[in-house]
């Protein structure tokens, strides 16, 4: 009975993950547009539509439409676009279930799959809360959201970068670009460590994990996403004086693209494997608030600590609840205050973003 019980569950939560992962994305348009789009998605309207759009080159989106579903679908940040689920991501899930309830993910094709309409490549959330039996899902879901976060916000601010970088300002506006970046690129680098020192360390303690999730097989992965990440910030000198603007966004737009797919693939094999030798090894629930300690204590370590906490837990705020119930139980009634102190002295880097999006809207053409 149990495993039937489990096999449920499963299936209710990764037929939504699936579905997320294999959409796609549209602008912010109303319920009815959407769907009158995805109805032509492959008509001769729609093409000419998208030449026209990609031709401008700036993201669209700068509202929300969310689905609500628990945390499975919520929006990262202001900026993400309304998803269309396709109708073949729940038959994938409930297919290929297994008694853990994860599909295989054996093709990242629609990973590396950018909208034509946004430039961006899927980022949906992980499931995330959905239940006691599932709270291995979680461990992941909370830092592998996070940069899913991230994701969007660099891409909000590559494209205001695109928007006004061949402009009067282009050196200033090139300028505030590195200046979020270099956060950005100190919090991932963190995270990358973290799942090392923490979250792998806390499971081989117990268990062995999967060849594929082993420190000689996760080392190259790890190199291949810090090549991107820390190239583009290697580039800046060469960037900041070239006179080819085109060739500047090119080189950035090309290693953010790479960065995100990479990571993401990362992060959907993590998920697949490490969820499933956590509850064979027995794992007892209680760990799970444990180890988000852990990772915060890590992250604070780092550059820019505070903050790093801040984007660990900020994509739960369209969540108000949730968010509240994580910051209680993960750092205490007596760190609250500092959340919100914390908050606040880094706001320039929340703030950057919603600029960003504000000034960029007058140019899109949605």
């Amino acid at each position: 009975m149990e495993d039937v019980v489990w096999d449920t569950l499963g299936r209710e939560v990764l037929m939504g993950y699936s579905r997320a992962v294999c959409a796609p994305q549209l602008p912010n348009f109303s319920t009815k547009a959407v769907y009158e789009m995805q109805s032509s998605i492959e008509g001769a309207s729609l093409s000419a539509f998208v030449v026209e759009r990609t031709d401008f080159g700036a993201s669209a989106g700068t509202g929300a439409a969310r689905t609500k579903r628990g945390m499975m679908f919520d929006s990262p940040s202001p900026a993400r676009s309304f998803g269309v689920y396709s109708q073949d991501g729940g038959a994938r899930a409930l297919s290929n279930c297994s008694a853990g309830g994860f599909p295989s993910f054996s093709d990242n094709s629609d990973l590396e799959v950018l909208n034509p309409l946004t430039g961006r490549p899927p980022l949906p959330f992980a499931p995330y809360g959905k239940s006691p039996k599932l709270w291995p899902i979680d461990i992941f879901a909370l830092y592998h959201n996070a940069c899913r976060s991230s994701f969007s916000d660099l891409y909000e601010a590559y494209d205001w970068a695109h928007t006004f970088y061949h402009g009067s300002e282009t050196r200033l506006v090139l300028q505030q670009f590195y200046d979020f970046y270099a956060v950005f690129q100190a919090f991932l680098s963190r995270v990358l460590s973290m799942e090392d020192e923490v979250v792998f360390a806390w499971m081989e303690s117990r268990c062995e994990l999967p060849f594929e999730l082993q420190s000689a097989q996760r080392a190259p992965v790890k190199q291949d996403i810090m090549e991107p990440l820390n190239m583009i910030l290697e580039g800046k000198v060469a960037c900041m004086e070239s006179e080819d603007w085109k060739g500047t966004l090119s080189f950035l737009k090309q290693h953010i693209d790479s960065l995100v797919i990479r990571t993401t693939k990362w992060f959907r094999l993590e998920l697949q494997l490490a969820v499933d030798c956590i509850l064979e090894a027995g794992y007892p629930a209680k760990d799970c608030n444990e180890i988000f300690r852990s990772m915060v204590r890590h992250l604070q370590r780092g550059k820019n600590g505070n903050l790093n906490v801040v984007l660990l837990a900020n994509w739960m705020k369209p969540e108000a609840e949730l968010h509240n119930t994580w910051k209680y139980d993960v750092l205490g009634a007596h760190k609250l205050a500092l959340y919100s102190i914390w908050e606040k002295s880094n706001g320039r880097y929340f703030t950057f973003v919603q600029n960003a999006q504000a000034k960029r809207a007058p140019y899109q053409y949605f």
